[in-house]
């Protein structure tokens, strides 16, 4: 009776092991992006539908029980501004109306944002395409390749997106 309650143990010992080094290795790799430690943060939410044709899709994770020490990384790291959003980063997380012409949400699943609407924080734009931090003529592009992040200090919570077309 010991013995296979032993192997469960070991088991359930070795599963929890495995998916705590996977967090560590996700969030590792999105602190590397961001400039700013969240390892050991929980990904309350991680979707990734990248893979198709030249790897496109969109990544889009939701980081909660950040480090104490986010907030004033943040404030200090490159590529992160405070809000209020430009009007590019607004169409590209939440859709803008220009009378005539609407753009976006373009982060977005079944037409609805995937970045809940936040007015106070801070915000990160990376645009791969042209290796720089300015959200500056990327509506006028062909295709998209960036990544983005907001900071909701309210809630302590990071969302991030990766995109590629």
């Amino acid at each position: 009776m010991k013995k296979p309650i032993t192997i469960l143990l070991v088991l359930f010992a070795a599963a929890l092991l495995l998916t705590t080094g996977h967090r560590d290795r996700r969030t590792q790799e999105i602190s590397e992006i961001l400039g700013i430690d969240v390892t050991g943060a929980l990904l309350s939410e991680d979707r990734d539908s990248h893979g198709g044709f030249h790897g496109d899709g969109l990544r889009f994770v939701v980081l909660s029980e950040l480090p104490p020490t986010v907030a004033t990384e943040i404030s200090h790291a490159k590529g992160w501004r405070e809000f209020p959003l430009t009007e590019n980063m607004t169409a590209l997380l939440y859709g803008l109306d220009r009378g005539q012409w609407k753009y976006g949400p373009y982060l977005q699943e079944n037409s609805q944002p995937l970045f809940p609407e936040i007015k106070e924080g801070w915000w990160y734009f990376y645009n791969r395409k042209t290796e720089t931090y300015d959200d500056a003529g990327v509506l006028d592009a062909g295709s998209f390749n960036f990544t983005a992040a907001v900071y909701d200090p309210a809630t302590q919570v990071i969302y991030y997106a990766v995109f590629d077309t």
